[in-house]
């Protein structure tokens, strides 16, 4: 998009008018991207978790949005148990917001029935574990929002 401007007040208010006009327009599109992207987000999340956690969506303010997992066992299912779990910061910058330090055994320690932490495996359900896979579906989601968001953006905001 072009404005051009000559040195008239009729031809400045005009392009003032305009850039207001731009301004207004690309703060709808930011709110509108960013509920695309967390809903989308959520999806592609709830789809990997399936019933091992909740997953929502919501934006506290107008430039921000967040999904959340919940559930007994979201942090299972993002990380996964025993010889098979993967530490946050393999997937998160910091570790993410997480509250505890995710290691093989961190769930059955401070969790769980200290099972694997002190035998290498634990009962669930009449069977015996050592492992459980990640699903990770909010890594999915974070590299899909990731991947996306330009693109999602500009078929959003069009000038």
């Amino acid at each position: 998009m072009n404005i051009n401007i000559s040195l008239s007040t009729e031809s400045i208010e005009a392009a003032i008018h305009k850039l207001k006009s731009v301004k207004e327009h690309i703060e709808w599109g930011l709110d509108e991207t960013i509920d695309i992207l967390v809903k989308e987000g959520v999806m592609i999340a709830q789809s990997a978790d399936g019933s091992m956690a909740t997953v929502t969506g919501y934006r506290p303010d107008n430039k921000t949005g967040i999904i959340i997992a919940s559930g007994e066992a979201a942090a299972i299912a993002e990380f996964g148990a025993g010889d098979a779990t993967l530490s946050a910061r393999t997937f998160f910058e910091n570790g993410g917001s997480l509250d505890a330090e995710v290691f093989p055994g961190s769930y059955s320690l401070f969790v769980g029935s200290r099972d694997y932490y002190n035998f290498g495996s634990w009962r669930f359900g009449g069977v015996w574990y050592t492992e459980v896979e990640p699903r990770h579906g909010l890594f999915d989601a974070k590299l899909y929002i990731t991947e996306n968001s330009s693109e999602i953006a500009k078929d959003v905001i069009k000038l």
